[in-house]
């Protein structure tokens, strides 16, 4: 992936260089911007994780057991990144750096991304639960009436 960013922008490089206009190197900046503040958003959330993991390890702060579900891991990146898509889309608006517009619209396409990621994974994850509540139902049916487990031993 690396590869075609590193081309895809030097290609745009080239078409810049070439036609001498401003478009060009509006779009430039656009995909640059893209490329890193996406980078920059994700790079702030490990940061946050590794801090909170590093406390939590050391039980400074944090105590019990903590779980987070596939969806909900999904759907709170998404809103960090949707609160990256406007800090970015406002500094466009003040600076009219295209920078900041790319950073923006990539940010955003990302978080929508995570957003249909987090609905279909707890959707997913409500068929498995709702079986896994059938499956305990049957368990303490089994147990209630014939007084034994649920493998069938009496």
């Amino acid at each position: 992936m690396m590869g075609i960013s590193c081309l895809l922008l030097t290609c745009i490089w080239m078409i810049a260089a070439d036609m001498r206009v401003e478009t060009a190197w509006n779009m430039y900046r656009a995909v640059l911007g893209a490329l890193i503040l996406t980078e920059l958003a994700v790079h702030v959330r490990h940061f946050t994780n590794l801090v909170q993991l590093t406390h939590a390890r050391s039980s400074q702060g944090i105590s019990g057991q903590i779980r987070y579900a596939q969806w909900l891991t999904y759907q709170i990146s998404s809103v960090q990144l949707m609160g990256f898509a406007v800090i970015y889309a406002l500094s466009f608006c003040l600076t009219e750096n295209w920078f900041f517009a790319g950073g923006s619209l990539k940010c955003l396409a990302e978080a929508i991304k995570h957003w249909r990621l987090s609905r279909r994974h707890r959707t997913d994850n409500d068929s498995h639960a709702e079986l896994t509540g059938i499956t305990q139902q049957m368990r303490e049916n089994n147990t209630t009436q014939t007084g034994s487990t649920w493998d069938g031993v009496q």
